[in-house]
């Protein structure tokens, strides 16, 4: 008898994990910040969706790399395989009389409806306010631009396939020597297996019943 259920439980363990659904690259397009590009060129995985009125419209976030002028050595040095991005370059007159906010988007793919944990790093001039998750706030924020802050976002696929992260970076008003950039790096995500989970649970209620349908005969 135990040897009979210890077979049926390991029988069905095994088809639990078998039928588990492939999550390698279960989620694509999360980039670093100025991935593979150089000083000056546009980063089109990155788009500048809102800047101050005052600013006018921006024509996309431009890499800002590490070349030894303003506004480095204030700027952190970008981790390999990444670089600074911003709404206007090294642009140093944004922003004099008022702070500024800037939208900085990164759209991703993940499946409909599947639940995700995003993880990474990011550093912002002045500061990161808020990362919104499918316009979503996730009360994430960024110290400014002499080092990283560690982020954690959590979200459900939408049903377009086309899910969206917002930086959100506040430009301190500042009266000349004043440009905003953007450094995200080190992603991650994790995803739940709900269907192993499921058949592993059905499995372990049918071992019950056939247990108990042993004892009363």
């Amino acid at each position: 008898m135990k040897r009979t259920l210890w077979a049926w439980a390991a029988a069905l363990t095994c088809a639990a994990f078998v039928s588990m659904p492939a999550y390698a690259g279960a989620i694509t397009g999360l980039v670093n910040t100025g991935a593979g590009l150089t000083d000056g060129q546009v980063d089109t995985n990155y788009v500048v969706v809102s800047v101050p009125s005052a600013d006018g419209t921006s024509s996309g976030a431009t890499v800002v790399a590490d070349n030894g002028s303003f506004p480095f050595p204030y700027w952190m040095v970008p981790p390999t395989g990444s670089n600074w991005i911003s709404a206007f370059g090294r642009n140093s007159n944004l922003d004099p009389s008022a702070s500024g906010t800037y939208d900085y988007r990164l759209t991703f793919q993940v499946q409909a409806g599947l639940a995700f944990t995003i993880t990474g790093e990011w550093a912002s001039d002045n500061s990161g306010s808020e990362i919104l998750v499918n316009g979503a706030p996730s009360s994430q924020t960024a110290a400014g631009f002499s080092s990283l802050s560690y982020f954690s976002v959590s979200g459900v696929g939408e049903s377009s396939g086309q899910d969206t992260l917002d930086f959100i970076v506040v430009n301190d008003a500042q009266n000349g020597g004043n440009p905003t950039g953007l450094l995200v790096e080190n992603f991650d995500y994790t995803v739940p297996e709900p269907a192993s989970m499921t058949l592993l649970g059905v499995g372990l209620a049918g071992l019950g019943l056939i247990s108990r349908r042993r004892r009363r005969a």
